[in-house]
């Protein structure tokens, strides 16, 4: 492994979307061009260093010092790494933001507020670009925070709609609340390892005092939690949908929401060396995933069931983050026998943390388009007032199953690998004995338990937009113009080709960044699927391959066996009632996407009211306030006051000269 060093050129290259933004703003017409040249020219780099990333080499630029904290004997560098893990989120969020700017030609050709969405949709991108490949922590929560200015913007882009208004006004809210606490981390992981650079850092946390660095990795998880919209912070991100669908493809599914995923992934090393929080982490992931796919049954919005459906997602692909870091750190307590074999697993999860980022970036971007395109001809995003669309909208029909499958996890669909890889990597802990084996059953049981949902919630959206009873007769639908089409079914084809070729992405992922080395993690040909390529099989496979088709399953038939009587209300069926019924999955008159499981989702209904998750956004508001109205009376327009606060700071400044 080498590490390359370039000029400060490819910096600015990469960031072009953020450092011209402005341009944007020129003219109406000319925005979406410069949008897509400067975005093209960020993928264009991205592709360019995949040779050097894929032998292994980590590429570094070095703009020298930014900032000098003599005192505190801190010094900020305006420097960027990219490894393997850098390089996936680059892609993401060129290559996956690149089509959604070209979708965003269709979709937002008659908005009238154009040039502010390209300035925007430009500045985030750049924005996480600087997040994924910053080295420096000061510059990490520059970027960091970027994002929530630009997210914001996004987010409440109609501004004449106050459900907009209010997503915007709570996402900055929660996510600006784990910003703060995460900056007050990562400067105690400064202090703790007297560095600012993260590789520097994590390379001295064997050496740091222990109770700093647990300090530390507590505050930035809570940062993750909000980011990533995982319990009890995930409120923000159903709200979030009132944005255009592109906002939501992109920041939603793509880039913003993984920006707390690639910190949980990129500190590892950091939550390894205190167990309690990696375990910590592991139970909030895998119980969001839970609430998230429950959630998503009860959700009748489409925007909102896809949104639900991240959630659960982003659960998941932490949880595969905390395994490894969990098995990283209980490597070193356990007898020598056991260590390389934990070892080996903490990279295997690793890597399938790193599969599912990028397979779930691909199959809910589409779907979040698709869902748009739909919404775009249709006027609507509930469900109960679709349905029968597939014989308008064959070919959106088609993009959005395949997506729907890789979602649920189908054999040979990309969602099926990833998922396989995390259960694989819990189930090769739990035929052994650590100390972590009761919190990994019990984590097992939980994320299969959101598996089966999801595949319920997954199969419910196909039949409820494009092949169930179309409740309204005056929908006259078409396929989206092919500018949006095309995008979507791009994807579409990348769902299946990860799925049926998976080595082709983990051939790149073998390279895991430190603590893991290549001979870590095994050959690529050891992680593909033994049930569907005859290769190497094992105990543990056998037991993953079962138990993750059960739980889909289960989720399968809990749709479609469920034998129950509706009636439609008067409406929509040209002033008559009807009543319909399914028995034994074989309905006897069309059913409207709605009826399914209406017992378990009264049940979920009333886990959401009694959970009250809104808790979180009332307390940090109610917070944000009080300090507002303290602040008020320092601003009083007394000059004994304000001369007052002039001389306490500078005697503070002069202390640390």
């Amino acid at each position: 492994m080498q590490v390359i060093s370039v000029g400060p050129w490819l910096a600015v290259a990469l960031l072009a979307p953020l450092i011209f933004c402005p341009l944007a703003l020129i003219s109406r017409r000319s925005a979406p061009i410069i949008a897509l040249i400067l975005q093209s020219i960020s993928l264009g780099i991205t592709l360019s260093i995949l040779p050097f990333i894929a032998t292994g080499n980590i590429v570094e630029i070095n703009a020298g010092k930014w900032i000098d904290l003599g005192p505190m004997n801190l010094v900020s560098y305006m420097a960027f790494r990219i490894d393997v893990l850098s390089w996936l989120m680059l892609f993401i969020i060129t290559f996956v933001g690149l089509l959604i700017f070209i979708y965003s030609l269709g979709y937002m050709e008659h908005d009238p507020y154009v040039r502010r969405f390209w300035l925007f949709m430009l500045m985030f991108s750049g924005s996480m670009i600087g997040v994924v490949t910053s080295n420096d922590m000061f510059l990490l929560f520059l970027f960091w925070e970027l994002t929530t200015l630009s997210s914001f913007a996004l987010i409440g882009h109609w501004i004449d709609r106050e459900s907009a208004l209010y997503g915007s006004i709570k996402a900055l809210m929660l996510t600006g609340f784990g910003g703060l606490v995460m900056a007050i981390g990562l400067y105690v992981l400064m202090v703790a390892t007297h560095t600012s650079l993260i590789s520097v850092a994590l390379s001295r946390l064997s050496t740091a005092p222990p109770t700093l660095v647990s300090i530390a990795a507590a505050l930035i998880l809570i940062g993750v939690m909000a980011k990533s919209a995982q319990f009890p912070f995930f409120t923000w991100l159903p709200d979030a949908m009132e944005a255009p669908t592109p906002v939501s493809a992109f920041l939603h599914s793509a880039a913003m929401v993984k920006a707390g995923v690639y910190i949980y992934a990129r500190f590892i090393p950091l939550f390894a060396q205190n167990l309690y929080v990696a375990c910590g982490a592991l139970v909030i992931f895998a119980v969001t995933a839970m609430i998230g796919a429950m959630y998503a049954t009860i959700e009748s919005n489409a925007k909102r069931v896809l949104a639900y459906s991240t959630i659960s997602q982003l659960g998941y692909m932490l949880s595969a983050f905390a395994l490894s870091s969990i098995f990283l750190g209980v490597s070193r307590i356990v007898p020598t026998s056991m260590e390389s074999v934990l070892v080996l697993l903490s990279g295997f999860a690793m890597l399938a943390g790193m599969l599912h980022l990028l397979n779930h970036a691909i199959f809910k971007a589409a779907l979040f388009l698709a869902t748009g395109a739909v919404e775009h001809e249709v006027g609507t995003k509930d469900l109960d007032e679709m349905g029968g669309f597939i014989r308008h909208m064959p070919l959106l029909a088609a993009g959005f199953t395949i997506c729907v499958l890789g979602l649920v996890g189908v054999p040979l669909f990309n969602g099926f690998v990833s998922k396989w890889m995390i259960y694989q990597s819990l189930i090769g802990a739990l035929i052994r004995s650590t100390p972590v084996t009761l919190l990994l059953l019990i984590s097992l049981a939980i994320l299969l338990f959101g598996t089966a949902l999801t595949a319920a919630y997954g199969i419910r959206m196909i039949y409820g937009i494009f092949f169930g009873f179309a409740p309204r007769r005056d929908i006259h639908v078409s396929e989206p113009p092919y500018v949006m089409l095309v995008p979507i079914l791009i994807l579409a084809v990348g769902v299946i080709f990860l799925g049926v070729w998976p080595n082709i992405a983990l051939a790149l992922f073998h390279i895991l960044p430190p603590p893991y080395t290549v001979s870590v993690v095994p050959p690529p040909n050891f992680l593909i699927i033994p049930v569907l390529f005859g290769t190497k099989t094992s105990l543990s496979m056998v037991y993953t391959a079962i138990i993750f088709s059960i739980a889909i399953l289960i989720g399968l038939f809990g749709f479609l066996g469920k034998a129950k009587i509706r009636t439609v209300p008067e409406p929509f069926i040209g002033g008559e009632s009807l009543d319909i019924v399914v028995e034994r999955g074989v309905p006897k008159a069309k059913i409207r996407s709605e009826s399914f499981f209406l017992e378990v989702k009264e049940v979920f209904a009333t886990v959401r009211r009694k959970l009250n998750a809104d808790v979180a956004y009332h307390a940090i508001a109610k917070a944000f306030d009080g300090v507002s109205k303290g602040l008020r009376c320092l601003e009083a327009g007394h000059v004994i006051l304000y001369l007052g606060l002039i001389i306490v700071g500078v005697l503070i400044m002069l202390a640390f000269l």
